[in-house]
């Protein structure tokens, strides 16, 4: 390989996955290569899409050795990820909003998207996903294209297709502190002129890091495995037929969450571990606690093209079933021995769509969308009333008078039917002009099992059921905006959208026959403004794009814990906002140099009174037991954040380069609880990524070390209330990250 070639190669390796509006660079030109995304149902370039659209490339997640979608916060910063105490209550949030859902029937704030199939359960999409071509983040109301659960914005992956051309094989191997290995390969090649497969696979492990001060056993380890395999057909020029599979697993003993702040009952003993807002230890008294969870899926996607025009179908039908026992009371006492809880979710998707050529003054796209969903949730929660312990023996078992026992066992299944049809079209009046307008309808119908066997006491509940609910729904969402190209490298656009979410079945255990008679909960809906200035200059070496927005939220599903009843609760807390700027670049200052980042100005808040928090006064704003949450923060939602990237590359040699690389993100205080106890809050941080690596044989293999959180600040990831079944205790969710740590990678890429 020449010099000047090897001098090309270390360019496009020092831009190659940048962030947002730059993925790539043409680096004999210098300059930064055309971002082409599919966010409106057809390909063009992102920098004329009248939207707030970040892409990440597969190859910038592999630089910054990302797992999943949740390390997108670490390179975009309208993007922030909400812990839960496992990964079905975990959230995404875009501009502030998500949801923190546990109950099968409250949609995510966020769509989430792969390869054009909606996943209808937000918790099956923080698994691993390798073998990624890009992500695509639409912030703000995405309801047109995308549908009912996109009141947000929406999260759409997008993974490789099969290799026409030749031969591709590629594997790496990470190992990091902690015992982590990773372990991921690929091959795809032809079978023939017309059909082509790809098959990767993953496997990974990691400790935990979170011991436990007495046992010194380890928590919240990880195993997880899975594969995607794609076949897809070409039987003529304008048939394109794809069919994918995939599967995952996933094991974690998983949660142990440390102490944050202990209870005063005087009833839980007292550990001795130094709690507070970086406590990483805890005492569980051998608690056998787990996480299991499997994700499997297949879909067909076809293309056929007829006089200009694409017809596409894509079939879809996924299942994923997650199996977890969790110590909600995080002592080493056995107050609540059993927490088991069960989620077997299945869906079935059917989306017919047409897309016209892009005539001299118009194009348009339409659509047909159908969905089905059964979701089955169980609860089997036992174990001792904690206000009628008499004490707690040194094994931890519990002494108590006959009828002190607690249950908490219910089942309930929901199904759901969503059907919608949809449209928008682009319209060119003069050059340089673009007008788009869309709309969505949507009807949808669910219906709802609930069964309470046995009464519980300290809930305060009876027996209760079996009942059943039937619940219907309607909505139209629409979009508008205005784009003009001023030149070919500078555009403004202006935007209106609205978002809906469907109504929300908030089946929780112990629900009472008065608030199951008073289901659903209203249906959430968004309306979004918004401005954007679209840049490239320095000869495409320099892409600057800058958006302001202002977004209305009105029924915000809400999800919060009761203290009293030591459950997740739902409601429609009221109206909210989320108003700010965002400042996106990519600058390619040389071949070698790459710099790309972001910020995110926001202010996001409730526009109601809410409760106040336990220990609030009235000199603190507690009146009548409620306060003016207006005057709080908005929950995981920083006022400012930003993220950043460095990459250098040299080259050596014909066939040999290094390169280094700085990621930082930084991010203002934030509050997790909606009360806003300030008990709560993760204060300011900054962390940053150090990696060093070389190329050799032209790119062929790589190898790299890398250290995480090198000036090791700790973090927390969520602060969660335990209620009473914990004394009233809180607890930290603890980043893999909390502490420094280094790895090495190698990989192989024929």
């Amino acid at each position: 390989m020449s010099s000047t070639c090897m001098a090309r190669f270390a360019g496009s390796a020092a831009i190659s996955g940048m962030l947002a509006v730059g993925p790539s660079v043409s680096v004999a030109e210098n300059t930064l290569e055309e971002v082409v995304v599919t966010a409106q149902k057809r390909t063009e370039n992102a920098q004329n899409v009248p939207l707030a659209i970040s892409v990440v490339s597969g190859a910038r997640l592999e630089q910054i050795n990302a797992l999943g979608i949740a390390d997108l916060s670490a390179v975009i910063p309208s993007v922030t990820f909400n812990t839960g105490r496992e990964l079905r209550d975990s959230s995404i949030r875009i501009r502030g909003v998500g949801t923190d859902v546990i109950l099968p029937g409250i949609e995510a704030s966020v769509s989430t998207v792969i390869d054009g199939v909606v996943l209808a359960q937000q918790g099956s999409f923080f698994n691993d996903l390798g073998d990624l071509d890009r992500v695509e983040v639409l912030r703000g109301p995405q309801g047109t294209l995308f549908g009912k659960n996109s009141s947000a914005g929406v999260i759409a992956v997008i993974t490789k297709n099969p290799n026409f051309k030749r031969l591709e094989v590629g594997s790496s191997i990470l190992v990091a502190a902690d015992n982590e290995y990773r372990v991921n390969g690929v091959i795809s090649a032809p079978l023939s002129p017309s059909t082509a497969f790809r098959l990767s696979g993953f496997y990974r492990q990691n400790d935990g890091i979170v011991k436990d001060a007495f046992t010194a056993a380890i928590y919240n380890d990880v195993e997880a495995y899975g594969f995607r395999g794609k076949l897809q057909w070409r039987p003529a020029d304008s048939v394109d037929l794809l069919l994918s599979v995939d599967s995952q697993r996933f094991h974690s003993n998983c949660c142990a969450l440390p102490t944050r702040v202990a209870s005063k009952n005087p009833i839980v003993p007292n550990t001795g571990i130094a709690v507070g807002p970086l406590n990483d230890a805890v005492a569980l008294g051998g608690s056998n606690v787990f996480a299991d969870q499997e994700n499997y899926g297949a879909s067909l996607t076809a293309n056929v093209g007829f006089g200009g025009y694409t017809a596409t179908y894509i079939g879809a039908a996924r299942k994923w079933t997650a199996d977890v026992d969790s110590d909600i009371d995080s002592t080493p006492a056995h107050i609540v021995t059993s927490n088991f809880n069960t989620n077997d979710a299945r869906q079935m998707s059917h989306e017919l769509r047409l897309v016209s050529p892009l005539f001299p003054r118009a194009d348009y796209v339409l659509g047909l969308y159908y969905l089905t969903t059964n979701v089955s949730q169980t609860l089997d929660r036992r174990g001792t009333r904690i206000n009628l312990i008499t004490s707690i023996n040194p094994d931890g078992t519990v002494e108590a008078p006959p009828g002190s026992a607690l249950a908490l066992v219910a089942d309930s299944t929901i199904k759901t039917q969503n059907a919608s049809a949809y449209g928008q079209v682009d319209f060119r009046p003069v050059d340089r002009l673009t007008i788009t307008a869309g709309a969505r309808f949507i009807a949808e119908s669910q219906h709802l099992d609930f069964f309470r066997p046995l009464p519980s006491p300290f809930y305060g509940v009876g027996a209760f059921g079996p009942v059943a609910g039937e619940y219907s729904d309607h909505a139209a969402i629409v979009k508008a905006a205005v784009r003009w190209a001023w030149t070919d490298t500078l555009g403004t656009y202006a935007s209106y959208s609205t978002g809906y979410k469907g109504q929300g079945i908030s089946a929780s255990a112990p629900i009472s026959p008065a608030v199951f008679a008073a289901l659903p909960l209203q249906a959430e809906s968004s309306r979004l403004w918004e401005i954007g200035v679209r840049s490239q200059s320095f000869d495409k070496r320099l892409t600057l794009n800058l958006t302001g927005f202002l977004t209305k939220f009105e029924n915000y599903q809400q999800q919060a814990f009761d203290p009293v009843l030591g459950i997740l609760v739902i409601t429609n807390a009221g109206n909210i906002h989320t108003n700010g700027v965002e400042l996106e670049l990519a600058y390619a200052s040389s071949p070698r140099l790459s710099i790309s980042g972001g910020i995110t100005y926001l202010d996001a808040g409730y526009d109601f009174n809410g409760p106040c928090y336990m220990g609030q006064t009235p000199a603190l704003g507690c009146m009548s037991r409620q306060q003016n949450l207006g005057k709080g923060a908005f929950v995981n939602a920083p006022d400012l954040r930003y993220t950043a990237l460095a990459r250098y590359t040299k080259p050596l040699s014909a066939a040999t380069a290094v390169y280094g690389q700085v990621d930082f993100r930084w991010q203002s205080d934030v509050q997790f609880a909606y009360d806003q106890d300030p008990r709560f809050v993760q204060r300011a941080y900054g962390i940053a990524d150090f990696k060093f690596g070389a190329f050799f044989a032209g790119g062929r293999y790589e190898s790299s070390a890398f250290v995480k959180n090198p000036f090791d600040k700790q973090y927390i990831s969520n602060v969660i209330g335990q209620g009473a079944a914990g004394g009233g205790a809180i607890v930290n969710a603890i980043p893999r990250d909390f502490g420094r740590y280094f790895g090495v990678e190698f990989s192989v890429k024929l």
